[in-house]
């Protein structure tokens, strides 16, 4: 599936959510440098390899932020696609949500994958989106909303460890979908 059919599926998907932007990162609730398949939503949905970049969708946008490292391959990687490189490295550069609080208005929803973001940064976008008048949901895996139904993206089988708090804590605030105790170690999310 090429990138413009993924963005197009996503984009059609964050309309029936209620969703105005979506940040897709390419992170595990462990927050490690190189993650496992199932984790790379970032990777998958823009087709940039490295292992830092979060990209962040909106209806008629979409842009690829990255650092130095990354400039290069991202460039290869976005090349006759919609996607716009933010060279998150360069002197004066915007953020994620100082880009996004740029260029939404007011009470636009703002949405993140709680499980994939590590917990400073999660109550970081939280904190800056709410401060601007933004709804953040939290619990939005825009690889299910995009079509990703691969056998590491199974709605039914994101097993989850509970030692993973941060998660947790976010499903909590943000309760978005049902929660059901396998055992006392793992959690199922439908």
């Amino acid at each position: 599936m090429q990138v413009d059919t993924k963005l197009s599926q996503l984009r059609t998907e964050m309309v029936n959510a209620g969703v105005d932007a979506m940040i897709v990162a390419n992170t595990d609730p462990h927050n490690n440098e190189y993650v496992a398949e199932r984790w790379c939503g970032r990777q998958w949905l823009t087709g940039m390899k490295g292992s830092n970049g979060t990209a962040v969708v909106t209806a008629n946008w979409c842009g690829l932020w990255t650092d130095s490292r990354y400039y290069e391959i991202t460039e290869d990687a976005i090349a006759g696609t919609e996607i716009e490189l933010m060279r998150m490295s360069d002197i004066g550069a915007i953020t994620v949500d100082g880009w996004l609080k740029d260029n939404l208005p007011q009470a636009s929803t703002v949405a993140f994958n709680g499980a994939e973001t590590g917990l400073k940064q999660a109550k970081s976008w939280i904190k800056s989106f709410e401060l601007s008048g933004f709804k953040v949901n939290a619990a939005v895996d825009p690889m299910i909303l995009s079509g990703r139904t691969d056998q590491h993206r199974r709605k039914a089988s994101c097993l989850l460890s509970t030692t993973s708090m941060r998660a947790k804590r976010l499903r909590t605030r943000y309760p978005p979908c049902v929660v059901r105790w396998s055992n006392p170690r793992l959690m199922l999310i439908y």
